[in-house]
């Protein structure tokens, strides 16, 4: 609704602009259409984001404030569709109303939209641990590091796209699809305390101790088949 009023608006001003006879009447209306597009641009960009979410069946709540800032700008609409002359917008403080009011719209919807947009992410998208959390906790077992190869990369696209509203269907449906990538991918998080630590210690360029290497621990690799992974050498002094 916004949206179709906002350009409504801008057309209405460049049709007025051609019928209009004299250069100089031209000139003005034209300027006063450049004022108001630049003006109205993030209002614009808001209220498509807006559309698009909606349209992929996303709750978007309107803003608080909608009734009071739309009433200006309706009223300035009004007088100019019934004498369509640049005097007629600039005719006392109509015209700074107007564009301060488009500003104080554009806000409030971005805010709203903002809102909105964060409670579907953190309701309806994957809400795991980033890629450094996960790469601090996680025992450096071959399936974890596998696992945190693809975990990597499909999270930073992740996170790009769910910081801000949609621009288009596209952004949705990737953002959709990583969330839903993210969340088959499987860690091994239950792993003894013991073959934890021989693992972060030789990942390490000092590598594990030979205390390090238990039964358990042993009996762990060769039960993964990483015996041919690991080697012993003699530390040098």
């Amino acid at each position: 609704m916004l949206l179709t009023r906002a350009q409504e608006c801008l057309q209405r001003l460049q049709q007025a602009e051609a019928a209009q006879s004299g250069i100089d009447e031209a000139e003005q209306l034209d300027t006063l259409q450049g004022e108001l597009a630049a003006t109205a641009q993030p209002l614009l960009e808001a209220l498509v984001r807006s559309a698009v979410m909606r349209k992929a069946n996303i709750s978007v709540s309107a803003p608080d404030t909608l009734t009071k800032l739309r009433r200006p700008i309706d009223n300035v609409a009004k007088l100019f569709r019934e004498d369509p002359r640049s005097a007629t917008l600039k005719q006392g403080r109509r015209w700074p109303t107007l564009l301060g009011s488009v500003k104080e719209l554009a806000e409030a919807v971005r805010t709203s939209l903002d809102v909105s947009w964060r409670a579907y992410t953190q309701t309806h998208l994957f809400v795991g641990r980033s890629y450094e959390e996960e790469d601090r906790i996680l025992a450096k077992t071959p399936l974890n590091r596998q696992a945190l190869q693809r975990y990597r990369p499909l999270y930073q696209e992740f996170v790009a796209l769910r910081g801000s509203p949609p621009r288009t269907d596209e952004d949705i449906a990737r953002l959709r699809e990583l969330s839903n990538q993210l969340g088959q991918i499987q860690f091994e998080r239950k792993v003894p305390p013991a073959i934890r630590d021989f693992l972060q210690a030789s990942s390490t360029p000092e590598g594990a101790t030979i205390y390090q290497l238990t039964d358990e621990v042993r009996a762990w690799i060769e039960k993964h088949g990483l015996l041919d992974s690991y080697v012993i050498r003699p530390r040098i002094s």
